[in-house]
């Protein structure tokens, strides 16, 4: 099922129900008739929750887009975690949908979608990003902040998701004090990563 939704300031949203879990498409904007962002697989306590972070995911692309000087707009997808056993069948959903749009939306990798998920997706849509980003994702993070702030000593990051973890890796690497808050327990720290609680 596809149900659109009106959200002022988007040009579209889309709420999915596939292979028993829902997804939300968020297009900011798309310029020049075109969106990019990733799709982020997670669980999430409320589909509203799942909206409320593709709306702000989409917003985000959009600035980025822009910064990036890439013509186009910005966008995000939210599939809330399917069962193991349906996963497969979700994300080839997802993907017949995406085709839908005719190029409308450029969808690529984020939180907790994997090579496995790429490989699927491609097969019902020919509108996917390739690859893992986070390592670029993490290295223009750390060029971005060298240019804004100057010379620093300690930073502290909020997730260390893909790119969380790889960026503190880099920083701590150039001999930067790190401190990292996680809502979920990460294996392996740094020596150098001091963790912090997440509030």
């Amino acid at each position: 099922m596809i149900r659109p939704l009106s959200i002022d300031g988007f040009e579209a949203v889309y709420e999915l129900r596939l292979a028993g879990t829902v997804a939300f498409v968020a297009i900011a904007h798309a310029a020049g008739g075109h969106a990019f962002g990733g799709i982020r697989i997670r669980a999430y306590d409320e589909d509203a929750l799942a909206l409320e972070d593709a709306l702000a995911l989409a917003r985000a692309m959009t600035r980025k887009v822009a910064l990036a000087g890439i013509e186009g707009g910005g966008a995000k997808t939210v599939l809330v975690e399917p069962a193991p056993e349906r996963r497969a069948e979700a994300v080839a959903e997802l993907g017949t949908f995406i085709e839908s749009l005719g190029g409308k939306y450029h969808a690529g990798p984020d939180y907790g979608f994997t090579p496995a998920d790429e490989a699927i997706l491609r097969t019902t849509t020919r509108h996917a990003g390739h690859g893992d980003l986070a390592a670029g994702t993490a290295e223009s993070v750390a060029r971005t902040m060298a240019i804004a702030a100057g010379p620093f000593r300690r930073v502290v990051i909020q997730g260390l998701g893909a790119v969380g973890r790889l960026l503190a890796e880099r920083l701590s690497r150039d001999g930067i004090e790190v401190a990292a808050a996680e809502i979920r327990p990460v294996k392996d720290l740094l020596t150098s990563f001091v963790s912090v609680p997440p509030e």
